[in-house]
């Protein structure tokens, strides 16, 4: 009996820490707790409660460690970690595509050479681009971006279980660069609009310079420019947000099933 109850707690153990590493494999690259404003022991602290809220989806399966082995274990710690990450990267890749669009769209709107640092990123950017990532991620809280994660998390192990890999895993990889490339392009359709609106008055600026060479495009062109890039920017604040309530709510959970799918 004491044998039994040695094995199950080791087993508990085990499970519960590999758990532990696809969680923090997750807030790794996650949105809100990939932040490097977040100190690594909260981190530590909120994985072990998430790990125990998911306690039964952890150990639904019954799935047993049969191997003690330290290089055995490190490889499971590994591979944990690597779903953990992977599936944070796909939730948080709408922000980085955000981000990069409208860095882009920034230098559209004449703020190439105006360059802020984003201490949330630890890399530089136009204001535009902490505009609008700034906006989405506001929308993401407002409309229950914690509970979006922890319902994402916690699917991750109805998806792929501890140590029950089989076919799920190879899945993952196979479908993961079609899930990838569908999320990049929904993202870029968020900001597509305004870099063609602005590639237009681009135009239409070329046109005025030819007609008039003598005039100052410069001293002309970049104040009116600067204000329409603003009131186009308020413009679209609404639509974001309902295009990234849509997104969260029903376009990503279906995407991670996709990741699943048998072609």
């Amino acid at each position: 009996m004491k044998l039994e109850l040695d094995f199950l707690l080791i087993q508990t153990f085990l499970g519960f820490l590999l758990a532990m590493f696809r969680v923090q494999g997750f807030f790794l690259s996650a949105p809100i707790f990939s932040r490097s404003s977040i100190p690594v022991l909260i981190k530590i602290g909120i994985s072990f409660l998430y790990c125990l809220w998911f306690y039964d989806a952890i150990f639904a399966n019954g799935q047993q460690i049969l191997s003690y082995h330290p290089a055995i274990i490190l490889i499971l710690v590994f591979i944990e970690f690597t779903i953990g990450y992977l599936f944070g990267f796909l939730v948080n890749l709408v922000f980085d595509a955000i981000l990069t669009f409208a860095h882009l769209l920034g230098t559209q709107f004449g703020m190439s050479s105006a360059t802020v640092f984003n201490a949330s990123l630890a890399s530089p950017t136009n204001p535009t681009g902490i505009f609008f990532s700034t906006i989405a991620f506001l929308y993401f809280i407002s409309f229950g971006g914690l509970y979006n994660i922890s319902f994402i998390l916690k699917k991750t192990f109805e998806f792929i279980a501890i140590n029950d890999y089989s076919t799920n895993i190879n899945l993952l990889f196979v479908n993961f660069a079609q899930v990838f490339s569908q999320i990049f392009i929904l993202s870029l359709k968020f900001i597509l609009p305004l870099i063609a609106l602005m590639f237009v008055v681009d135009i239409f600026v070329a046109i005025f310079s030819k007609i008039l060479p003598q005039a100052s495009m410069f001293f002309l062109i970049m104040p009116n420019k600067l204000i329409l890039a603003a009131i186009i920017s308020i413009i679209v604040i609404v639509p974001l947000n309902n295009g990234l309530q849509e997104y969260f709510d029903e376009t990503l959970l279906g995407l991670l099933d996709q990741l699943f799918y048998i072609n």
